[in-house]
């Protein structure tokens, strides 16, 4: 009986998969990183900036940041935050954030002495991750900043650096274990464990309220995923326009995937991307905020990578799947919609 039940779910899964609408072309994209919906508007970040779309029709209304190193301006593709129901978006990109309203308007500009690796407004407060390699660890601060950007308090994590061969080489361990970094309008969602399905929330001020731990059973790492995560970590771009790695790094692959590839905050849920695989459809495990489990489902890839640290071309919105994905045949990024139910 239990057998049935599970063939029953996978084929209603499946159909979903089937029944994703393809929502519109978008010719004009170069090299998009990010996308969001909010407020029934599209935000896509591309060529130095944030281009906005209607949701209903899909027309082009502006674009948000310019290439340059003037106010508003930036030398690369921007991160982006879009603050729920306040018309604001937050860009940032290396030590330099702006804050924008809807029509473009520079509201405020922060340069930083360090790296931001993420930036978000949360309730009146930003947070903001920078890391740190010592000879012995590898740091990563999470601080909390008031809305003068004067420092409130700093959530503070560690992990044990690979050590130096006696080669010479630097030994690197995948998949990496990501450190994820996401916020809702008044909480601070954090998880770096290894193998663990762990969240833990903070308050906006950075202070620890509870976390989150499931039961998982993590997934054994083939030979043939070896190769495809090898690949897909050194096709990234710090690695292909940088000859300093090459012959400097030794790989070693863990044992098991780790329990959580990312998370996304929205609709006051938490939705969980593991590294499990069906029918080429990536496992999704929604929860709400109390940790319960609301539902696991199925979703198509937004690409073909096992991991990316860089594009997040996927987002949520009212029980909705967005992603956006490059047509290999007509080099077009598409929009697609899975409805959630």
């Amino acid at each position: 009986m239990k057998k049935k039940l599970l063939f029953i779910l996978l084929n209603i899964l499946f159909v979903s998969l089937l029944n994703a609408t393809k929502l519109y072309e978008f010719p004009n994209l170069f090299k998009p990183l990010q996308i969001a919906v909010d407020n029934n508007y599209l935000y896509i970040s591309d060529q130095y900036g944030v281009k906005i779309y209607s949701l209903d029709n899909y027309k082009y209304i502006r674009k948000i940041g310019q290439k340059g190193e003037g106010p508003g301006e930036f030398i690369y593709h921007p991160s982006f935050q879009v603050i729920t129901n306040s018309q604001e978006i937050l860009l940032y990109w290396k030590f330099k954030a702006v804050l924008f309203n809807f029509n473009g308007k520079i509201l405020r500009e922060k340069r930083f002495p360090y790296f931001i690796t993420k930036l978000y407004k949360v309730s009146n407060n930003y947070i903001m991750s920078n890391w740190e390699i010592s000879s012995i660890n590898h740091k990563y601060d999470f601080i909390v900043f008031n809305k003068n950007f004067n420092k409130i308090s700093t959530i503070e994590k560690k992990a044990k650096l690979n050590k130096i061969k006696t080669t010479g080489k630097f030994q690197m361990t995948l998949p990496p274990i990501p450190t994820i970094f996401k916020c809702s309008s008044d909480k601070i969602f954090l998880s770096n464990k290894k193998n663990n399905f762990y969240i833990e929330i903070y308050n906006h001020k950075g202070k620890k309220i509870k976390h989150i731990k499931k039961e998982y059973k993590n997934i054994k790492i083939d030979q043939i995923h070896k190769e495809k995560i090898k690949n897909d970590y050194f096709n990234q771009a710090v690695f292909k326009q940088s000859n300093k790695w090459q012959g400097k790094i030794e790989i070693v692959f863990r044992e098991f995937y780790p329990a959580i590839q990312d998370f996304i905050i929205a609709d006051n849920n938490i939705y969980i991307k593991t590294y499990l695989r069906k029918n080429k459809m990536h496992e999704f495990i929604i929860l709400n905020f109390e940790g319960e489990t609301l539902k696991r489902v199925f979703l198509p890839n937004s690409d073909n990578s096992l991991f990316s640290l860089a594009s997040k071309l996927y987002t949520f919105n009212n029980n909705k799947y967005y992603y956006l994905k490059e047509n290999e045949e007509t080099e077009i990024y598409e929009l697609f919609c899975v409805k959630i139910e």
